[in-house]
């Protein structure tokens, strides 16, 4: 895939190729159909941070799968959201803005760079989600815990995140590309989430009928995590994968490459 490495000079967010894509991105996550909802239904401090601490994981080490990054951005912005009584649009606005200091102060070598490591980029992502947890720590605004303001950790946590995707969707086989031996899996993966997601529409709907001898209470919080897993595939991806899979065999065999 050709890579341009002249995007990487310009110093304004606003202006830059790079922005370009951090704010695609942004929109990317935001729209419902590339990830779940965000529930919090009165999660303790200790489910948040493990929470966190999950999907950070998943992100880590499946990071191919770029929903794994958008569950991760996006729920860490709804943890600033419920923190701090900001709008989410102010959140994210936040998120671009801390990608302009980064992309300045680090001269443009952020995630988002072609040039960083995968384990570059995981260190970076890891770090964030610590610091998060240590501004959390009983001794955070004191002088030997030095921890951050919370929110500001979680905005961080959430541009270092979607900095990471942004590179992530861009080096995805464009649609130039069908056909390409290499597509098949994901084509098939995505369809399969979506496959499961479509079934999981169909019947979270009645789960006080499949189950009446639960509570109303407990019924309707189980049709809420079916609700949210797993995410909803984009138009776009499903009508490449079916591209992908059409009647056309691969010239080779996928498991060959």
């Amino acid at each position: 895939m050709t890579r341009r490495s002249d995007m990487w000079s310009a110093p304004s967010l606003f202006s830059s190729e790079s922005s370009t894509a951090i704010a695609e991105t942004i929109n990317w996550v935001r729209h419902p159909s590339s990830c779940p909802r965000v529930f919090f239904r009165g999660a303790s401090t200790a489910e948040r941070l493990g929470t966190l601490h999950e999907l950070a994981s998943k992100a880590l080490v499946h990071w191919r799968y770029p929903h794994h990054l958008a569950e991760l951005a996006r729920w860490t912005v709804a943890w600033a959201v419920d923190a701090s009584g900001l709008a989410e649009d102010e959140i994210w606005r936040r998120v671009r803005v801390e990608y302009d200091r980064a992309h300045r102060k680090h001269a443009g070598m952020t995630p988002f760079h072609p040039d960083m490591s995968d384990d570059a980029r995981a260190a970076i992502l890891s770090e964030e989600v610590g610091e998060v947890a240590r501004a959390l720590t009983p001794d955070a605004d004191t002088p030997t815990g030095h921890g951050g303001d919370l929110v500001d950790e979680l905005v961080q946590t959430a541009t270092m995140a979607t900095a990471w995707l942004a590179r992530a969707l861009a080096d995805q086989p464009s649609p130039a590309e069908d056909g390409n031996p290499r597509n098949y899996w994901r084509a098939l993966r995505t369809l399969l989430l979506d496959h499961t997601r479509t079934l999981l529409d169909i019947y979270s709907g009645g789960v006080r009928e499949y189950y009446p001898e639960i509570s109303e209470q407990a019924a309707d919080q189980l049709a809420a995590e079916l609700a949210i897993w797993p995410r909803r595939e984009s138009l776009i991806d499903i009508e490449w994968s079916i591209r992908q899979l059409a009647p056309h065999p691969p010239t080779t065999d996928p498991e060959e490459d």
